[in-house]
């Protein structure tokens, strides 16, 4: 069976922590952070994101979780200089879903643990390494300073601008 490492439990890792788990890929995920973020980075899903959560079957702790904006109003601070409506648009989801980060991030760890899949905490990437007989190697920092290595046939690197896997890959952040 395929595995795959996850480096990141942002809203992206968690995603596709999910969605591996969801097809039958062996996932685990790490994070350098000891708990979810508390700050709202994000605030909205929008149309197609919701109708691709209800395809995997986890749409509704999201509705439960957000509230519903069918359009916005924008200012300058004394007048009003734009209104969008979304009400129009084709969809099941003709609205904004305004749900902070933390809440989102919440959710989709909930769904990841309800597949069997916990985040380890405190655990981050420190370095890996493609195997000659295929698939990858990849050391792990614990929170004790401990270290594991582990091996993996995919690794995703979902760890913010400060990637690990982007910096030893030589990808720049734009």
């Amino acid at each position: 069976m395929a595995s795959a490492l996850i480096s990141g439990a942002g809203p992206i890792g968690l995603t596709m922590a999910n969605e591996l788990a969801r097809y039958g890929i062996s996932v685990r995920i790490v994070d350098k952070a000891a708990a979810r973020t508390d700050k709202s980075k994000a605030l909205v899903l929008w149309p197609r994101t919701l109708e691709l959560l209800r395809h995997g079957g986890y749409v509704e702790p999201f509705l439960k979780a957000g509230n519903v904006a069918h359009g916005a109003q924008l200012s300058d601070g004394k007048n009003i200089v734009a209104r969008v409506k979304m009400d129009g648009i084709d969809t099941v989801y003709p609205y904004a879903l305004m749900i902070a980060q933390s809440e989102t991030e919440r959710v989709l760890e909930e769904t990841l643990a309800g597949r069997g899949v916990k985040v380890e905490r405190s655990v981050s990437m420190e370095s890996f390494s493609e195997k000659s007989t295929g698939g990858l190697e990849v050391v792990l920092r614990k929170a004790d300073g401990t270290s594991e290595t582990v091996q993996a046939d995919w690794l995703l690197g979902c760890d913010g601008a400060h990637s690990t896997t982007r910096h030893a890959l030589g990808f720049t952040f734009e």
